[in-house]
């Protein structure tokens, strides 16, 4: 299994992104994420369509962390693993979730 450090931005080119916070970007309930780790988000954003942050933690602290990283917040009433999560998700493209639960 490969973790998010690993992947490579061209991946994601064009793709519409959805990426879990917790357990992917950072650790559970951890309010901040890696230097590194962040800025591999700026970089996957740059040659995505669009990022959105999930997490079925605070919102506020999801909210704060797209804000710095540059990209956008998935506002959802649902948790993950419900698919109804992607009920307010539009995006073009090839659509990804990276995480560490299924949708």
């Amino acid at each position: 299994m490969r973790t998010f450090k690993n992947l490579g931005e061209n991946e994601f080119k064009g793709a519409s992104l959805v990426i879990d916070v917790d357990g992917t970007l950072a650790h559970d309930g951890s309010l901040s994420i890696d230097p590194e780790v962040g800025e591999k988000v700026r970089r996957i954003a740059s040659v995505a369509s669009k990022v959105l942050l999930f997490s079925n933690g605070k919102r506020d602290r999801t909210r704060a962390l797209a804000r710095e990283y540059g990209v956008g917040f998935l506002d959802s009433d649902y948790r993950k693993p419900s698919r109804r999560v992607m009920e307010n998700f539009t995006g073009e493209g090839h659509v990804v979730v990276v995480g560490d639960k299924m949708l």
